[in-house]
């Protein structure tokens, strides 16, 4: 089903297992138990960033729990990570975030900060996460992070308690500054505690989407979601053409290093397939997971579904929650739907076509980008933006640019084949992997 990567692109670390909010969402089953709760090792940070940065991945997520209630490690990690070449980024709700981490972060060179924010007011956001000061530390850490020229996006869980303030919260984002919100339905927890009245029917979960849509447009917000929906549950995608493309990766291009050192496929995962610090680690892990890139996981409707290769069969884990096994179809799925969407889909993947490019004359490797071999050829990643993979036939042609700036109708013309090599070199450059020299 996806070409099998050699180990993740991405790897999101969990600093701790504890947090300052009590979210009635949250798929960590351990937030409420008191002292039994993990918390990474600051002492084996840097032998975890030397794992990583020997297994070649490109980018880290440092997540929790609230990693800022890991503080030392949170920063050693980041230390240790920039020193080692790779990105990073923080998943926090800046409970606590001060101007001198600001400061620290902007320095090590930290890409984003993604946020989470639950309602437009103290009232709303508070009796979701059971914390009286959330929303308000919530809005002083944006505002520090915005202020050090810290990249920031915020994304609001949306349950049956908060659908209708979306767009006040999508306001409120924007009036801080911030330009990307996402707004991504709650999942059912994975200890399965009493959350039916909180979770979204089909139909509310298309008004949402649809609202989520208006919002962007109206709004000048760049909105989407987070997790991976069915295409076939979406149902309107003539509506939100620019929704597609989000697709689970679990297993397939990134996984989930816990706060005890264990690997999951992803943060919702409860599946544990080895750990970073036992004998085999990320490589063994990664050797176990390739049941989710082969489709092994899907239930028999999404394997023969002509939906498949845009939609990936939604989440597996929403499925094994609400249908009691991991190759159980997503609860969002429609199947009724799958002919009127893959029209829908046809005529949406034409709509959200950007213009052709014209390639410069001279051409270069943008400065940031980042390559490794793979077994069918190359993996490429440029700072802060989506990679792309690439065949013996690509990887030629990449490495012809080097570092060099070259000039574009010479490569062209001396390519086996010049149409593709031009629409190749096109492809790179709307990636942001090569830019006018």
């Amino acid at each position: 089903m996806y070409r099998r990567l050699k180990s993740p692109l991405i790897v999101q670390i969990e600093l701790t297992e504890a947090c300052i909010n009590k979210c009635q969402h949250c798929y960590n089953p351990r937030r409420l138990e008191g002292n039994h709760r993990q918390s990474f090792p600051e002492d084996r940070a840097k032998l975890a960033v030397d794992i990583l940065a020997k297994e070649e991945v490109f980018h880290v997520v440092l997540t929790g729990g609230e990693p800022l209630l890991n503080r030392g490690c949170l920063f050693r990690l980041a230390k240790e990570i920039s020193a080692a070449g790779m990105t990073f980024g923080l998943n926090s709700t800046l409970f606590g975030f001060s101007q001198k981490d600001a400061i620290s972060l902007k320095k090590l060179g930290i890409l984003n900060i993604l946020a989470t924010l639950l309602g437009s007011t103290k009232e709303k956001h508070d009796a979701l996460t059971m914390n009286s000061e959330s929303f308000t530390k919530t809005i002083e850490g944006l505002g520090i992070a915005l202020e050090a020229g810290i990249l920031v996006g915020v994304n609001m869980v949306v349950t049956n308690y908060n659908i209708a303030d979306i767009r006040d919260t999508a306001k409120l984002v924007k009036t801080l500054g911030i330009r990307s919100f996402y707004a991504t339905k709650a999942a059912c927890p994975s200890d399965q505690r009493e959350f039916k009245d909180a979770i979204l029917g089909k139909d509310h979960f298309r008004n949402y989407l649809e609202e989520l849509d208006l919002i962007g447009r109206e709004e000048g917000l760049k909105c989407g979601f987070l997790e991976a929906y069915p295409l076939c549950g979406m149902k309107n995608l003539g509506k939100y053409a620019y929704f597609l493309g989000r697709r689970c990766l679990a297993g397939i291009t990134s996984m989930t290093i816990a706060a005890d050192g264990n690997i999951r496929p992803c943060s919702h995962s409860d599946i544990t397939y080895g750990n970073i610090f036992v004998d085999g680690g990320i490589g063994k892990a990664w050797s176990k997971m390739s049941e989710w890139p082969d489709g092994q996981l899907l239930p028999a409707d999404c394997k023969k579904c002509p939906l498949l290769n845009r939609c990936g069969g939604g989440c597996r884990m929403d499925a094994k929650i609400a249908g009691g096994s991991i190759d159980a179809m997503d609860p969002f799925t429609s199947l009724p739907d799958v002919d009127y969407v893959f029209e829908q889909l046809k005529s949406a993947i034409k709509d959200g076509e950007r213009p052709p490019l014209n390639l410069p004359d001279k051409i270069k490797l943008c400065r940031n980008a980042r390559i490794r071999s793979e077994p069918f050829s190359g993996a490429v990643f440029p700072r802060g933006k989506l990679g792309t993979l690439l065949n013996s036939e690509g990887m030629r042609v990449f490495m012809q640019l080097g570092r060099e700036v070259r000039v574009t109708k010479e490569l062209v013309q001396n390519a086996d084949s010049k149409e593709k090599t031009e629409e190749f070199l096109k492809k790179l450059l709307s990636k942001s992997i090569i830019e006018p020299a």
